[in-house]
């Protein structure tokens, strides 16, 4: 009976932290929506040169990682994830300060403190996952992963995209030489968000963290055995994949802003189809990769992920862009949603906090190549023939096929599920689909016929 009554509580415990963990994360969200997302902008209106946007992206993605190398000698010395990630939340949201005054007292020198103040808040901040990765997987039933983290991405995201929105429309009340004041008071939401969601995140309950030394392995022995491990493979498939796509994800950003002049406000509408297209196809996905498996969806996403950029190509008309960033949020939740659930399979409890720092720190290494090689592209190529923007989409589009379609098939599935083919199930429902229409179709033209005066 008393084990009974404990187990009960503990569910309680876990049912109440399900709901505060969405309510944590949308508070990220607001945070992530406000400041975040505006980054980039940010630093187009200091005059960022293309080289300086991409470093934005890709030295945070570098260094950041390798501080996560501490995860389990700290995990072991403080013995609660909460307190660590509690203390990163707070020093994570007092970093917005200075990035916020930088345009009122370094202008000349704005983009390249950017970098390093921006840099320092991202180390902090990525502190936290696989710390967080860690106590989710143990608080979030297996077989509920998928429809889970699809239900609380779907919320979240629309708490970002709305929050993403307003700051766009927010943005454009200010005449351009008054900019940076609308920035500065995102950024001011972004820190109250950012403490709002240490707030939640204190009433979420923490399993008893169990750390075990024999499950301990060093970054060099893990590099070593990535090719032959199932896990291994999915690391060097994520960090080659990260790598190819930062060539060019850096600059849809200059291409929209700086290239077609778009004003803040329809940059904003642009993302805001990629955001709604996620939003409303994460439950989606969530029930598909519960029942089929991870890696069907991350590969038949992975195919889908390199038109993204193609079709960049074609027209910079507006409406048209809101119709590929459909497609792009669309093929993203996917691959997004069963590329992180993998992890939770792929890896036990005991490793997972270690096994997804070495997971960052390869990505990170990635993410830096890749940002790094297009920055060189966009400064220093000039090809004549077509916009430099639209030839370093295309490079990113067929080296994604490459990467996806060579390496894909070497990631095996964790866990037992249903062995149908994906396109067969997609395929199925659409005969289904089909097949009720005629018969709906056909018993109406019937009723017509019936209804004709004999």
């Amino acid at each position: 009976m008393v084990e009974k009554k404990e187990e009960k509580e503990e569910k309680e415990k876990i049912d109440k932290s399900l709901k505060l963990s969405i309510a944590e994360g949308s508070s990220y969200a607001v945070m992530d929506g406000v400041g975040n997302a505006y980054i980039s902008p940010f630093a187009i209106a200091m005059n960022a040169s293309n080289a300086q946007i991409a470093a934005l992206t890709s030295i945070p993605s570098l260094v950041a990682p390798f501080f996560q190398l501490k995860t389990a000698s700290i995990l072991e010395k403080v013995g609660s994830r909460k307190k660590i990630i509690l203390a990163n939340i707070f020093m994570h949201s007092f970093l917005w300060l200075p990035i916020l005054l930088i345009p009122f007292l370094f202008l000349k020198n704005g983009p390249l403190i950017l970098i390093i103040l921006f840099s320092l808040a991202v180390i902090v901040s990525s502190f936290i996952n696989p710390v967080w990765m860690s106590w989710m997987g143990d608080i979030v039933p297996e077989d509920q992963r998928g429809r889970y983290f699809g239900k609380r991405s779907e919320i979240i995201g629309l708490v970002g995209l709305i929050s993403m929105l307003l700051a766009g429309f927010f943005l454009d009340l200010f005449p351009k030489n008054e900019v940076f004041i609308g920035f500065a008071i995102l950024f001011i939401i972004a820190i109250i968000a950012r403490l709002f969601s240490g707030v939640l995140f204190a009433r979420i309950y923490e399993p008893k963290l169990i750390i075990k030394k024999e499950f301990e392995f060093g970054f060099i022995d893990f590099i070593k055995k990535m090719w032959t491990t199932n896990f291994g493979r999915y690391t060097i498939y994520m960090m080659l994949i990260y790598l190819v796509v930062m060539i060019a994800s850096p600059f849809f950003t200059v291409y929209l802003l700086r290239e077609l002049k778009f004003s803040y406000t329809i940059y904003t509408i642009i993302n805001v189809f990629s955001a709604l297209a996620s939003l409303f196809s994460m439950p989606l996905w969530g029930k598909i990769a519960d029942r089929f498996g991870n890696v069907k969806v991350m590969r038949l996403t992975g195919l889908l992920i390199p038109l993204v950029p193609i079709l960049f190509i074609f027209s910079p008309n507006q409406y048209y862009l809101m119709v590929i960033q459909t497609y792009s949020g669309f093929v993203w939740a996917g691959f997004g949603l069963s590329s992180g659930n993998f992890v939770f399979d792929a890896v036990g409890r005991e490793k997972r906090a270690v096994c997804v720092s070495y997971l960052n720190i390869l990505s990170g290494v990635g993410i830096f190549i890749g940002a790094s090689i297009g920055g060189y592209l966009a400064t220093n190529l000039d090809i004549g023939f077509m916009n430099i923007f639209l030839f370093i989409f295309l490079v990113s589009a067929i080296l994604r096929f490459g990467v996806s379609a060579s390496m894909l098939p070497l990631i095996k599935e964790e866990r037992k599920v249903d062995e149908k083919p994906l396109y067969s199930i997609i395929g199925l429902k659409l005969n289904n689909i089909a097949h009720g229409f005629h018969h709906h179709m056909l018993h109406d033209i019937t009723e017509k016929k019936d209804d004709k005066p004999k």
